[in-house]
């Protein structure tokens, strides 16, 4: 599963380089970044276990984000509305209804080595497949399906 970096960054990227504050731009988001050292160990200095620098780490990624997409909307001049409901709600929304089968698995078989293998194989088949009918719009599930047909009539012959 790719995250929203992998997905966005390269886009984003390219449009926030048009612009021409994008020495501001790179502190900003380097600052921010950086702001994951202090953060964690403000939280080990008061005693937190270390799975705590996984939120912090979270918490920025996802303030990074919000940062690159409002620099980009001012720059380029998207709609945010428009963004969030056709970019965030469908990845959100495609998220949630993927879990609901792992989380299950993983309730109802007992721990062991095969259930976590039961459980990583079907939250990729139900991630690919939510992506592709609940997250793609139209014409994007159209290319990635054709994609996969013309890959697997090649492997056939």
């Amino acid at each position: 599963m790719y995250t929203s970096n992998t997905v966005f960054l390269p886009w984003l990227w390219h449009h926030a380089l048009k612009g021409r504050n994008i020495k501001y731009y790179q502190m900003l988001l380097t600052f921010i970044g950086l702001l994951h050292l202090p953060l964690t160990w403000f939280l080990f200095a008061l005693g937190y276990d270390a799975y705590y620098s996984q939120y912090i780490y979270l918490f920025i990624v996802i303030v990074m984000q919000i940062v690159r997409v409002l620099w980009i909307s001012r720059s380029v001049g998207f709609s945010l509305l428009a963004f969030s409901r056709d970019v965030i709600l469908r990845c959100v929304l495609a998220v949630i209804v993927a879990l609901i089968i792992p989380i299950i698995l993983h309730l109802l078989l007992p721990n062991g080595v095969f259930t976590v293998l039961v459980v990583c194989v079907v939250s990729v088949v139900c991630m690919a497949l939510c992506s592709l009918f609940i997250g793609f719009n139209h014409s994007e599930r159209t290319t990635v399906l054709n994609m996969l047909i013309k890959k697997l009539n090649i492997n056939s012959k």
